[in-house]
């Protein structure tokens, strides 16, 4: 689960970084370990953990202890957040290309930006 979101946010910071590229390799390879029911040679899943929980220290030894004991468990949270919050987007990005409206019966706090963005276009053309 941590190696998938893994390589998709560091396959994304990998197109302008390159520093990011080996991060995502590693992130793939413990995906396909993972998908053969394997356990991740690269250590990938446990490098993340030790970031999260160094981080976590930096803040509070308690947060700290609670990032180490239920990694997974929050692992899984993050991972439900960000697919709803994905969907979300594309839902709201989708009325916004039908309806011109994010939200049809609401308010959509994109249509200033796409104002924004259709002004500087009439503006460079």
């Amino acid at each position: 689960m941590i190696c998938f979101v893994g390589l998709i946010v560091f396959a994304i910071l990998g197109i302008f970084s390159a520093v990011y590229r080996q991060y995502a390799l590693e992130a793939l390879q413990c995906m396909k370990n993972r998908a053969k029911r394997s356990p991740c040679e690269t250590g990938f899943d446990e490098k993340y953990k030790a970031w999260s929980v160094d981080i976590a220290m930096k803040v509070d030894t308690r947060l700290a202890r609670v990032v180490n004991r239920h990694f997974r468990a929050i692992n899984w949270i993050l991972l439900i957040l960000t697919v709803l919050l994905t969907v979300d987007v594309v839902n709201s990005l989708h009325n916004l290309y039908l309806y011109g409206t994010c939200n049809p019966g609401g308010a959509c706090s994109l249509e200033h930006l796409i104002w924004i963005i259709e002004q500087r276009w009439n503006s460079f053309v």
